[in-house]
């Protein structure tokens, strides 16, 4: 095995490896990779709300549903919410981009 004076490479310091190791932003993935990963982030912390995802999917409700949840925190059959992490968010605006794209 060489050494690093053989590699000649330099040492990664703690910054770099930080984010050699993040995982890749949903937006920046390939389009056939988004849809189970954002349902992977979504069903993660809200199970209820994954099913709800997985049985309106392809159906005009769906838009609906993902916006109210998006924007009011609530899913419009009494069920609020003070708010959702930031990767949440972000796994469904991914999911009404690609709801949009492959049903409108």
């Amino acid at each position: 095995m060489k050494t690093y004076s053989e590699t000649q490479f330099g040492l990664l310091g703690d910054e770099e490896m930080d984010t050699l190791t993040q995982p890749m932003p949903l937006h920046e993935m390939p389009v056939e990779r988004r849809l189970p990963e954002a349902l992977k982030v979504i069903e993660r912390d809200y199970k209820r709300i994954h099913d709800v995802i997985q049985s309106s999917w392809g159906h005009r409700e769906f838009g609906d549903f993902i916006r109210q949840l998006i924007m009011n925190g609530g899913d419009g059959m009494g069920q609020s919410r003070v708010g959702f992490k930031r990767e949440v968010v972000t796994a469904m605006f991914v999911l009404s981009d690609l709801h949009d794209a492959q049903f409108a």
